[in-house]
């Protein structure tokens, strides 16, 4: 421990002999023993609170970086929440504005026949004009029979929706 040889534990033995003296030599000697073993248990505690320390460094450090991290996810999370709002924010402009211009127009009668009329005449008109050029007027016929369908097709949903609306 202190790099003692047996001579110098000898010497150190017989000096403590002469003047501590044979009666109180076994008391001193165990006083002794327990003061260096309090000396070592203090050096021990010392020694453990100093890893503790440091593992707890290790603990901060580490909670440090998982703490970042979150950070990180938490500032994803916060830029996909505004880019998610923002879509949303647009797509009820959209249907307001759909909703804005679909009051712009007018119901008519669901019933109402009259449009079978008008494709009745512009077939009818179609007819002639395809007797005297048949095939520029098949396309144009065509074109036009599909954007009929189609604007009929709108004005009932439109009026199908108003009347949904009402009711």
């Amino acid at each position: 421990m202190f790099d003692m040889g047996f001579t110098e534990i000898l010497l150190i033995a017989i000096i403590a002999l002469v003047f501590i003296g044979p009666d109180k030599l076994p008391e001193t000697l165990r006083s002794i023993a327990k003061t260096i073993g309090k000396i070592k248990r203090s050096f021990e505690d010392a020694k453990e609170t100093i890893n503790k320390e440091l593992q707890i460094e290790e603990l901060k450090k580490e909670a440090l970086y998982y703490k970042q991290e979150l950070e990180s996810a938490q500032n994803d999370l916060k830029a996909f929440k505004n880019v998610a709002q923002q879509q949303l924010h647009e797509l009820n402009d959209e249907v307001r504005q759909i909703a804005h211009d679909t009051q712009k127009f007018e119901p008519k009668d669901i019933n109402d026949d009259s449009i079978f009329d008008e494709f009745d005449e512009i077939d009818k008109e179609f007819e002639k004009l395809e007797k005297q050029e048949e095939t520029p007027l098949k396309e144009a016929k065509e074109e036009n029979e599909e954007k009929q369908v189609k604007n009929l097709q709108d004005e009932k949903l439109v009026a199908f929706k108003n009347i949904k609306s009402e009711g």
